[in-house]
């Protein structure tokens, strides 16, 4: 059976399609990575940075010991600030945006 030009051709233009759909979704897949990455590399660096900061604030304003304890407690307090200064540096939206009502 011979099969005929138009039938290759969509046939093609499907296979295109079906391509172009996988590549969009793979963009979008490394785009969320990618901003994943981002985030907790500076999350991170942010949490540790705030844990050395407090760990010195400590032990200059009260001049005791640096116990595991006391790290423990820096620790748990750095870890929201991290978190909110990330958010706010990559402008993440957690709530969604409302609509202004027009007059």
């Amino acid at each position: 059976m011979k099969v005929k030009n138009s039938e290759k051709n969509r046939v093609k233009k499907k296979d295109k399609k079906v391509k172009e759909k996988i590549l969009e979704k793979d963009k979008k897949d490394k785009r969320k990575r990618t901003r994943l990455e981002v985030f907790l590399e500076f999350f991170i660096f942010g949490l540790i940075m705030g844990i050395v900061e407090d760990l010195i604030a400590v032990k200059l304003a009260t001049g005791e010991t640096l116990t595991w304890d006391i790290i423990w407690i820096v620790a748990l307090v750095a870890l929201p600030f991290a978190a909110i200064g990330e958010l706010l540096v990559d402008r993440i939206r957690i709530l969604p945006k409302r609509k202004r009502k027009s007059v």
